[in-house]
This record gives C-alpha cells, structure tokens and sequence, in this order.
C-alpha cells in the first residue's frame, strides 16, 4: 500500500513538473512568435521525457495510465485551443505523436525482454517472484 502511495505522490509530481516545463516553454519562445509546430517539438523532446522517465520498470494500473494519456491530452487541447478530443486525435495523427500509454507499454516491452535476457542470478531470482 506504501509503494502504491509513494507512486501515486510521485507521479502528480512528475504531471507538476510537465506542466511547468511546457508554460516555462511558452513563455521563452513566446505564444504568438511561434507556430504549434514548433512548440510541439519542443513538448515532445522536453516535456514528454520528464513525464516518461523511468515508468518503464513500474507496474502501472489502468488510472495511472489515464492519467497520463490525460495530461498529453490537456497538453494538445491548450496548444491547439480546442476543448474537443476529436480534434486532439486529429492533431495526434497528424504529427505522429503517440499517446503515453502506448509509448510506455513499448518501453516495458523492451525492458521486460532485456530484463529476461540478462544472466545475473540476481535478475533471474526476481524474475520468478
């Protein structure tokens, strides 16, 4: 129940820390100079690693997931200035920007099979519990 607790804290930490790192974005680059394009790289290769990092090697429920996939999600609806989920996934299609469900479930894939692959007694010990 503990590390559940401690999950959940850190993770409304790690949304705390997205949030400002995209509003500290758009007050460096500027909301009207720049066009969604650009602040969307710049999401992607700033603020999306801050929230992804590290999930990979955590179990995940349903809700934490949602929650994420709700930050992106609020993330597109201020950059575009739509309240529409519709045109969120529009626009996700549209630049090839993944959800971050499915981004963490490719990178537990990938952990979990370089996981399985290491021969340390260790790591083989923890994988049968």
């Amino acid at each position: 129940m503990r590390l559940t607790q401690s999950l959940l804290k850190n993770l409304a930490c790690l949304l705390y820390k997205v949030y400002s790192c995209e509003n500290c974005q758009r007050q460096v680059v500027g909301q009207s100079a720049t066009s969604e394009v650009v602040i969307l790289e710049l999401v992607s290769a700033k603020c999306f690693p801050v929230l992804l990092y590290g999930l990979e090697c955590c179990h995940l429920n349903k809700a934490d997931l949602q929650s994420l996939d709700f930050t992106s999600n609020r993330l597109f609806m201020k950059l575009f200035r739509t309240g529409s989920i519709d045109v969120v996934q529009e626009c996700r299609s549209y630049f090839v920007v993944e959800l971050p469900s499915c981004i963490i479930k490719k990178k537990q894939d990938k952990f979990l099979s370089r996981y399985n692959c290491v021969e340390n007694l260790f790591c083989r010990y923890c994988s049968k519990l």
